[in-house]
């Protein structure tokens, strides 16, 4: 999983800033020239992207080189599996296969313009994947400049998750604006349990499983089947009662295992809605336990 942009240093989150905020006033720039020497679609969608991210934003990759460079791709709306790169005078040297979207060759000092990507890039991209920072441009905090802030803007959809304390982290994951990824970390962290399984047939590991709140029925009915499946289940409680009492036994310990682990989270400093859908959570696990003993509800 790629690292979230509130792991960037100040001095690098300023150095991605700069260069978003140059190669914005460049596009607008182009857009305002309009015919011939305009700027084309792709970098109007790019533009109004990074301008108005409330209106559908663009997922931006930093990637740092070994020297200490900053690479910086930013995703393409109508082609995802190529991104653009985002270069100034300084890079085109080290990468000639890279072709300027607009056509232009020459940057001037300080311009910054997107570039299509390579076959290299693509790799790097893929390899990368782990320590590369990705965000939706809304997290760099591009609008300081009050020509490109997005109207009624909400203070908490741009900031960093890592500055946001426990109600504002919920109240983030409620909200879900579009193209923000920081939701499914929010879930990863306050949603998410340890649990230790055999699935049918299978060894028993470790992992987690998220049960948000319009999910979680699903996802444990699933958990069960997992475990011990419908269809086995008739079988062995007809053909050989004894391990089906055993393997029922086994459910019920992992469902008591996981309301007891969740129970565990709530503090009373949690938001209120976040605990009442972690009491939620026990209640159901715990009613079938004791009210479900042959799972009849998880065919």
């Amino acid at each position: 999983m790629a690292r979230d942009v509130s792991e960037l240093s100040p001095e690098d989150l300023q150095k991605v800033q700069n260069a978003l905020r140059a190669l914005m006033s460049e596009l607008s720039s182009r857009k305002a020239v309009g015919g011939g020497t305009g700027s084309i679609p792709d970098e109007d969608i790019v533009l109004q992207s990074l301008a108005h991210p409330e209106r559908g934003d663009v997922l931006i990759s930093v990637i740092r080189e070994p020297n200490g460079r900053l690479q910086i791709f930013l995703s393409n709306r109508r082609d995802q599996d190529n991104p653009f790169a985002v270069m100034d005078q300084a890079m085109l040297r080290d990468f000639p296969g890279r072709r300027p979207l607009s056509g232009r060759g020459q940057l001037k000092e300080g311009e910054y313009a997107l570039f299509l990507i390579t076959a290299q890039d693509r790799d790097l991209l893929r390899t990368s994947k782990n320590d590369a920072v990705e965000g939706y441009s809304a997290r760099f905090q591009l609008h300081s400049n009050p020509a490109f802030a997005p109207k009624q803007a909400d203070d908490l959809k741009f900031k960093p998750l890592a500055q946001c304390d426990l109600d504002e982290k919920w109240q983030i994951y409620k909200k879900a604006w579009p193209g923000d990824d920081r939701p499914a970390m929010i879930e990863q962290e306050l949603l998410s349990f340890p649990i230790t399984v055999a699935r049918y047939k299978q060894a028993q590991k470790s992992e987690m499983i998220a049960l948000p709140p319009e999910k979680y029925k699903e996802r444990i009915g699933q958990l069960i089947r997992d475990v011990y499946p419908g269809g086995i289940r008739m079988s062995l409680r007809r053909d050989f009662p004894d391990e089906h009492r055993q393997r029922l036994q086994q459910v019920r310990t992992l469902l008591s295992g996981l309301a007891q682990t969740i129970a565990g989270k709530i503090f009373p400093q949690n938001p209120k809605d976040l605990n009442r859908h972690l009491d939620e959570l026990v209640d159901f696990l715990k009613d079938i336990v004791e009210n479900d003993p042959e799972l009849s509800h998880f065919t």
